[in-house]
């Protein structure tokens, strides 16, 4: 008997600490604690940069400069190829629709008469899908009555070059001419082209000159024109025709 009360009594003494244990709170577990260590040590660190300095704005700031400076002369160039593009377009249409009409009617078109609109520039609107403007203007073509008739100011984008004046012509709310016809005396030789800086006729009244009008003037085109032949072809003339 004694014996094996000596022994519960040693049973008990080392079962002590398991049962101490199980009554540690969960908050004070050395495990509980190192794994809150690791938890914390393993977070990303902050990051502590404030936003870009001023030498690295100004470095960004050069650079876009520099692009631009280098892209400026090359968007230039694709400007001036389309507005070229444009006035060779127009200079070609023009072209047919004046050979068009010659075949059409057995006869070159007539000038037009003192004070009204007329002439080569109402003449070839029928073959540039522009016949209901031809037919208004022929109704009513003076260029003298009070008020004027809209239609006069009314200049069709095909007879509009993209670097032409414009702005008014000598008769008021019609525009100038962007394009003049060059004619031989016998009319029978032609070329239309861009008008002189400086001309100040209407584009109604079918604006024209010798086949030298060109000769020591300049154009739109930094002081050269656009000129279509009678064959159709068109030629950009440097300084004035020859």
């Amino acid at each position: 008997m004694q014996t094996n009360h000596l022994c519960a009594v040693a049973a008990l003494r080392h079962d002590a600490p398991c049962a101490q244990a199980k009554r540690t709170p969960m908050a004070t577990r050395p495990w509980d604690r190192d794994d809150r260590i690791v938890r914390r040590e393993t977070r990303p660190p902050r990051s502590t940069r404030g936003g870009t300095s001023l030498i690295e704005t100004m470095v960004v700031l050069t650079i876009i400069s520099i692009l631009m400076a280098l892209l400026m002369p090359a968007l230039h160039q694709a400007r001036e190829a389309a507005r070229r593009a444009v006035c060779e377009n127009n200079l070609h249409q023009m072209g047919i629709a004046m050979h068009s009409s010659i075949s059409a009617n057995r006869k070159f078109p007539a000038k037009a008469k003192t004070g009204q609109a007329g002439g080569w520039s109402v003449v070839i609107l029928e073959f540039l899908e522009q016949r209901n403007l031809q037919l208004a203007i022929e109704k009513n073509p003076s260029l003298t009555a009070s008020p004027l008739s809209s239609y006069l100011a009314q200049r069709p984008m095909i007879m509009s070059c993209p670097l032409g004046d414009s702005s008014d012509s000598s008769t008021a709310t019609v525009p100038v001419g962007n394009y003049i016809l060059g004619i031989d005396l016998e009319r029978n030789y032609w070329k239309i082209g861009d008008s002189p800086l400086g001309f100040t006729g209407p584009w109604v009244n079918g604006p024209e000159f010798g086949l030298d009008g060109w000769d020591n003037q300049k154009g739109p085109h930094y002081g050269g024109f656009y000129i279509c032949n009678s064959d159709g072809s068109v030629d950009f003339v440097e300084g004035g025709a020859k």
